[in-house]
């Protein structure tokens, strides 16, 4: 197996790319990081910039770049911003957008850290000498040391977001999507709940219904009963009535209605029955004449004892002495001759009341 490394001049300006071939196969990392590449951090001032970058005074972290802040910013709960800037990772990638071999590698390495939490050598499997870029994906994730897990996520979408302006797009799109499929839930949920209100009524109209048609065919059957119970009263009374009047009248009936169909006792009891029902209509007639009769006067009596009571009210009124109060004075002593006036109208009202009685 034959090997070659070949590195460029680490005094040049620019940086150094690490080419690995075997057997004649060049490993080398590539725009798409389908391949394997690396670059080198020899010179100071690049090593300068690694150090600056991972330790924790040179984080670019703005104030109010917090959990809270970024769920104001973006709409969502940072939990839900990591995952769909992970999913737009894992989809773009290559494709909608192309981050440099660092970015990406400071991505994969944030994502560890979220999802395994610090790196730990000891359980991390080991790594091949030219698995060169297995090794740069394992020193960036060292280099976040223990940097806390919703801070991962926050440097996470922020060097997204950095790198492809295609992000904050991506993340409006979703929160339009997420905004109307709450308002399509909240109207079904306000449909379902109209809907139910509406059974709801007409489950309570239906029962109304019922209990008033209930009601009614109790009442039509308690009246039915009453009226059934009154007919028999009334049958039975009349039944009475006749057999008290038929007693009385049964054998001038009989001898009438001999001399009517004599010698055809059919024809004689079809008319006692029809002489009998006669004398009871014209008995019930007289009954209730008498009845109104009693009625009418019971009226007239009270009519009466009414205009009675209120002459003697009258009567009552004008027969009554005037006040001492009104009796007029002279220099504090009663006026005689105020006095005789007055006592010649009571003699002259008694004198006619005496002609009267007379």
């Amino acid at each position: 197996m034959a090997m070659e490394i070949q590195s460029s001049d680490p005094n040049s300006g620019s940086s150094s790319r690490l080419e690995v071939s075997i057997d004649g196969l060049t490993l080398s990392p590539d725009s798409e990081g389908d391949q394997e590449h690396v670059e080198r951090t020899d010179s100071p001032q690049l090593e300068q910039e690694s150090e600056v970058q991972s330790s924790p005074e040179g984080k670019d972290v703005e104030e109010g770049d917090t959990a809270k802040a970024m769920e104001r910013k973006w709409g969502f709960s940072l939990e839900e911003l990591y995952g769909l800037a992970l999913k737009f990772f894992k989809e773009k990638d290559g494709k909608a957008f192309h981050p440099t071999y660092e970015e990406k590698l400071r991505l994969v390495a944030l994502h560890k850290q979220v999802l395994l939490g610090p790196y730990n050598p000891d359980a991390s499997p080991e790594v091949g000498f030219f698995d060169v870029l297995g090794n740069d994906r394992r020193k960036e994730w060292a280099s976040l040391g223990n940097l806390g897990k919703e801070e991962a996520m926050v440097e996470f979408v922020k060097l997204l977001n950095k790198c492809c302006n295609l992000f904050a797009p991506y993340v409006t799109s979703h929160k339009i999507e997420r905004d109307e499929q709450e308002r399509k839930r909240r109207e079904e949920e306000e449909r379902q709940r109209r809907e139910e209100e509406e059974r709801e009524r007409q489950r309570l109209e239906e029962e109304q219904r019922r209990r008033e048609e209930e009601e009614r065919l109790q009442r039509e059957e308690e009246e039915r009963r009453q009226a059934q119970e009154e007919r028999l009263r009334m049958e039975q009374q009349k039944q009475q009535i006749m057999a008290a009047l038929n007693a009385q009248t049964a054998v001038q009936f009989q001898q009438y209605a001999a001399q009517q169909y004599p010698e055809n006792p059919e024809q004689q009891q079809v008319l006692i029955r029809q002489l009998q029902e006669q004398h009871y209509q014209q008995y019930m007639q007289q009954l209730y004449q008498v009845q109104l009769a009693q009625q009418q006067a019971a009226l007239q009596r009270q009519q009466d004892d009414a205009v009675v009571a209120v002459s003697s009210a009258e009567v009552a009124v004008s027969a009554a002495p005037p006040a001492e109060a009104d009796t007029p004075t002279l220099n504090g002593q009663p006026d005689e001759h105020s006095e005789s006036l007055d006592r010649e109208p009571e003699a002259e009202l008694g004198e006619e009341l005496t002609k009267t009685d007379q």
